[in-house]
């Protein structure tokens, strides 16, 4: 995905964490009703990424990563803290699919998607990529270094989508 002839190292970001490495790195997740924000800072090709599970976290006590308000907000004042001019920073969202057999996630997908719309309209960054909602899942690589993403839709999810994580689970 970069021109660089190098490889670089690659990180599986599971849910409830997110990543913004030093160096260039492909940061690949796998979302269903979850939902995952990248950043990109142009100017400084830096970028980084977040996957959440759920829209808001219940209390304070439990604001944590795992919650769409807490990942996004975090990712936001990270970069922000950085590069303090939004004129550089690109947002990418991605996920929040529901599949056919669990119509109970639909409230949650949504949720997810529009918190994080919500959070980065609010803090001026433009989003460039959306690639939400839908029945199927995704399989998402993002390169930190040139800011490209990468998407995989998936009816199931197999052993090849974690690849090369297969042994991680």
């Amino acid at each position: 995905m970069t021109d660089n002839q190098e490889i670089l190292p690659s990180y599986l970001l599971r849910p409830g964490f997110l990543f913004i490495p030093d160096e260039g790195t492909v940061i690949s997740a796998v979302l269903g009703s979850c939902v995952a924000v990248a950043l990109f800072d142009r100017k400084n090709k830096k970028g980084g990424m977040n996957h959440f599970l759920y829209p808001h976290a219940p209390d304070a006590k439990n604001a944590t990563t795992f919650y769409g308000n807490v990942a996004t907000s975090t990712l936001i004042r990270i970069f922000l803290k950085e590069q303090p001019s939004r004129k550089h920073l690109e947002a990418m969202i991605f996920g929040g699919a529901v599949h056919a057999s669990m119509p109970q996630a639909q409230k949650v997908a949504e949720k997810n998607i529009n918190i994080a719309q919500s959070l980065l309209e609010k803090a001026g960054i433009t989003v460039s990529v959306a690639d939400t909602g839908g029945n199927r899942g995704r399989k998402v690589i993002f390169d930190t270094l040139s800011g490209e993403s990468l998407v995989y839709r998936v009816e199931r999810l197999r052993s090849g989508d974690w690849y090369p994580y297969e042994g991680m689970r």
